[in-house]
């Protein structure tokens, strides 16, 4: 051991040291910090712009579906007018099928007064 002004010096050299080790500690911690806040902007930006870009895409997608719902929207009346006309002719139809049987009605009356004159002469 040294004396005591030795000691001194050697812990003055130290404390010198480790001020100058602290004072480029602090140097680091503040580019560490500043390059933290550069690249965290950096990456708000980009969620930023992403964010700009999904929503565009979205908008985009809503449009396509909205066209397509008009679309299916333009078929269904479609399929309702299409529908209407055969409702119409379901009518038409059924209309027709009062008349029909009383014209088979005629023509089976017809031919079996037909049938009776012939069977009338056949017999005299």
């Amino acid at each position: 051991m040294g004396t005591l002004e030795e000691r001194v010096a050697y812990l003055e050299g130290r404390t010198d040291d480790h001020a100058t080790q602290t004072a480029g500690l602090r140097e680091a911690l503040r580019e560490t910090r500043e390059e933290m806040h550069r690249r965290f902007d950096e990456v708000t930006r980009q969620a930023a712009e992403l964010r700009g870009e999904m929503n565009g895409r979205f908008e985009g997608m809503d449009r396509r579906f909205t066209a397509v719902d008009l679309r299916f929207d333009t078929v269904d009346r479609r399929f309702e007018a299409v529908d209407l006309r055969f409702d119409n002719m379901d009518r038409r139809f059924d209309g027709l099928e009062g008349r029909v049987n009383w014209t088979i009605g005629l023509h089976a009356a017809t031919l079996l007064a037909v049938v009776s004159a012939i069977v009338t002469m056949a017999v005299r």
